[in-house]
């Protein structure tokens, strides 16, 4: 399926991958989109949307592992759908708005006098009294600009101040060129026991390539040959094993572990009157898993036990099924509707 979704908006404030990323076509099968030289793209190796510099290449922000999206699906506090918000700058002078009216009320009180002379007159003389005679006002109004800036969805003021200090001399800054290891670590699940080493390493193939989920490669862990299957990677643990990629067998589900050989431990010479060589033989551990079968339907899927190694036990479960099982190495099935989960515990 196709994403719906044609545009995305990365928002960080710091970093350079800010921006518009649109739909321009298909990688992995999956949809993806480009904004200037950066990508946002699926990983089939991690099994996760990720924002690189490169189709498939280095991720530098990352969704859920495992993801089922068929759209990205980034941190949202800096991701979102649809075009990024636009940001305006007005300049308002307030003078165009500027409503001034004055009102100027002078009562103007009357002074009456009266004479009075015989024969008897009454003469009225009515004298006004004007209080706004050399009245003076003075107004001034000086112009100056106001500049608002609005930003969405987030709105920023910044204030300068001029601080009056000059310093002279010199300054050294020591820059930080090494690799920034986060927590997530690369996972593998030891075919023989089904241990699982965790390595925060970078890890290549012979080939110097990144390791594929789900194939089983022949790896050195803390300097102990043995076969081990790529199960991805995990968040939540930072992994201390030293590991060392070997050689890559093929997938574990068309029988990847059955064709991986280990190399033999070391052997142990005893010298004496005589020379006995000791070769010390693992022994054959079985381990329980529990195995799932969530499709409506009959499903296969397969394990060896410690009877007979060349043999592969093949069993089809009822829908909705669920059994324990004791196997030497981790059970494999090609239908994605049945699960298999280590317990942990091992068989007695």
């Amino acid at each position: 399926m196709s994403c719906l979704n044609s545009t995305y908006c990365v928002l960080t404030y710091v970093y350079p991958y800010d921006g518009e990323y649109n739909f321009a076509g298909t990688y992995n099968s999956q949809d993806y989109f480009t904004g200037g030289t950066y990508f946002i793209y699926y990983s089939t190796s991690e099994n996760k949307w990720c924002l690189s510099d490169s189709l498939g290449g280095s991720c530098y922000q990352f969704g859920p592992l495992l993801s089922g999206s068929d759209c990205p699906d980034l941190d949202s506090d800096f991701f979102s759908v649809g075009p990024c918000p636009a940001t305006t700058t007005t300049t308002t002078s307030p003078c165009d708005v500027f409503d001034f009216e004055a009102l100027f009320d002078c009562i103007i009180p009357t002074t009456t006098t009266t004479t009075t002379t015989i024969p008897p007159t009454t003469t009225t003389t009515t004298t006004i009294f004007d209080p706004c005679e050399d009245v003076d006002i003075k107004i001034s109004i000086d112009e100056y600009p106001t500049t608002t800036t609005t930003t969405l969805p987030v709105t920023t003021t910044t204030t300068t101040i001029n601080r009056p200090c000059n310093f002279d001399g010199t300054a050294q800054f020591n820059i930080f060129d090494q690799y920034l290891r986060c927590a997530n670590s690369k996972a593998f699940r030891d075919c023989l026991n089904g241990f699982v080493y965790f390595s925060s390493e970078i890890l290549l193939t012979p080939e110097g390539i990144s390791p594929t989920q789900e194939y089983v490669y022949k790896i050195n862990v803390n300097g102990v040959s043995t076969c081990a299957t790529f199960i991805g990677l995990n968040d939540s643990i930072s992994g201390i094993d030293n590991i060392v990629i070997v050689d890559e067998i093929g997938p574990e589900n068309e029988g990847g572990c059955l064709e991986c050989l280990p190399d033999p431990p070391p052997t142990t010479t005893t010298t004496s009157t005589s020379t006995t060589t000791t070769t010390t033989i693992p022994p054959c551990v079985l381990y329980e898993y529990q195995i799932v079968n969530n499709a409506p339907f009959e499903q296969e899927y397969s394990y060896i036990n410690c009877d007979d190694i060349t043999t592969i036990d093949k069993v089809n479960r009822p829908p909705h099924n669920v059994d324990i099982v004791c196997a030497k190495t981790t059970p494999t099935s090609a239908s994605p509707f049945v699960q298999i989960n280590p317990t942990g515990n091992i068989c007695l």
